[in-house]
């Protein structure tokens, strides 16, 4: 049975055990194992995260020596597709926090509603992506079946596209947009310009006229499409529960 790797890190102790009782109590709901580690200290907690990897992160923001923004900076730095959740009563932080792409960010003073709306959200995303689509797509080396949340985007122009997936280089694939535009309709994925289609899993921001990738590619986006991209995503966000608060 698959274990989820947590850690979280407050400088109260006893907000540290609240937490950890309370995801727990949540992920056996559930029927999920978990291993959760906790720190009161922010340096030992980014020392465990550089060593191991971290599947989800639940962080105060003010702590002393390293705030919870500051150390989801480094985490992002060492593990980019660990989840961060922000804990914290500073709803003024809340922008801030958006530098690090969270989640979510569960209000101290509404914790218990906050916390079983966001990890439930959280868990949702899981099954998503643990049950994802798959599609069949003919290359130069032959047919073959690829997950849909490995694939960051399609880059092309008429009947060849090259498809951009984690950790490989783009495989060169005979399709057209459209085709797969409609293939891939209601898994997330936005035409953000004719030889551009994208998956919102991997986009890190959007800016005039560009979408910034998490890997910090910049895709370019048609001209005056910027806001309806940005709606499309937010709808996106809200049917995954991201960045609740």
């Amino acid at each position: 049975m698959v274990r989820y790797r947590i850690a979280i890190c407050d400088d109260s102790q006893i907000a540290v055990d609240t937490v950890k009782s309370a995801v727990t109590s949540i992920f056996s709901q559930h029927e999920l194992m978990t291993d959760i580690s906790t720190f009161t200290d922010p340096n030992a907690f980014a020392d465990f995260c550089s060593e191991n990897h971290v599947d989800l992160a639940l962080l105060d923001i003010e702590m002393p020596d390293i705030d919870g923004i500051r150390l989801g900076k480094l985490l992002r730095k060492q593990n980019d597709d660990t989840e961060i959740i922000y804990i914290s009563n500073r709803e003024d932080k809340v922008f801030q926090a958006l530098t690090v792409h969270p989640f979510g960010f569960v209000r101290k003073n509404h914790f218990l509603k906050d916390i079983e709306s966001t990890i439930n959200s959280y868990i949702e995303q899981v099954f998503k992506r643990e049950s994802a689509k798959e599609i069949i797509v003919v290359s130069e080396g032959g047919t073959r079946s690829v997950t849909v949340n490995t694939i960051m985007y399609f880059e092309g122009s008429g009947a060849y596209q090259q498809m951009h997936l984690i950790g490989e280089k783009p495989v060169r694939i005979t399709s057209r947009m459209k085709n797969l535009e409609d293939e891939l309709a209601g898994e997330g994925f936005i035409r953000i310009h004719k030889g551009y289609l994208v998956s919102c899993a991997f986009i890190k921001s959007i800016k005039t006229g560009v979408v910034v990738m998490k890997n910090n590619e910049e895709l370019p986006i048609s001209r005056g499409k910027t806001q309806s991209i940005k709606e499309q995503y937010l709808a996106y966000g809200r049917e995954n529960g991201m960045m609740l608060f």
